[in-house]
């Protein structure tokens, strides 16, 4: 078990504070998980809750997780599965969030409303968004897969088609 943590606190510290964002962008994945892992063969989650969006996704913690990202301590740390295939990671920050230390570790993200604090990033495999709550007065930064992002979409829109054929044939 102490290897295991070891393995994962490793990879957490090469992913997060070591590379700018492109090759954290590029590693496919998150820490020592890779996007589209199945939960079938991970063993230390515990279950937090289902989010309804995309058909569900289920939202798990680690136990063992260090609750530290780019120098800021975490509230929360947890991991998305979308059809039992890890799919985001997100994180709920204690107290203010340093901007310019994101921009340091990242290069500056895109902003696509100057009065929102949101800052956006993207690559050929993984998003990032980084945002404040004023409603809950605090920071949360979302890592998800592009690929499984996709696929959600084109499940949404199945799901749409699906629904307006249903309406149609009840109408007739």
């Amino acid at each position: 078990m102490a290897k295991k943590i070891s393995l994962i606190f490793l990879n957490l510290l090469v992913f997060t504070f070591i590379l700018p964002f492109g090759a954290f962008a590029e590693a496919d994945g998150f820490g020592d998980l890779k996007w589209g892992t199945y939960i079938s063969t991970l063993e230390d989650l515990r279950y937090v809750r289902t989010d309804p969006n995309y058909g569900g996704i289920e939202i798990y913690s680690r136990e063992g997780d260090e609750l530290k990202f780019v120098d800021h301590e975490l509230k929360s740390l947890e991991y998305g599965f979308w059809q039992d295939k890890f799919y985001s990671v997100s994180m709920k920050f204690q107290g203010d969030v340093n901007i310019s230390s994101f921009v340091e570790k990242f290069d500056l993200g895109y902003k696509p409303d100057s009065l929102i604090e949101r800052y956006v990033w993207s690559s050929e495999l993984t998003r990032m968004l980084l945002e404040y709550s004023e409603a809950s007065r605090e920071w949360s930064l979302f890592i998800s897969s592009k690929e499984i992002n996709i696929q959600q979409i084109k499940y949404d829109s199945e799901k749409v088609r699906s629904s307006i054929k249903v309406g149609l044939k009840q109408k007739r």
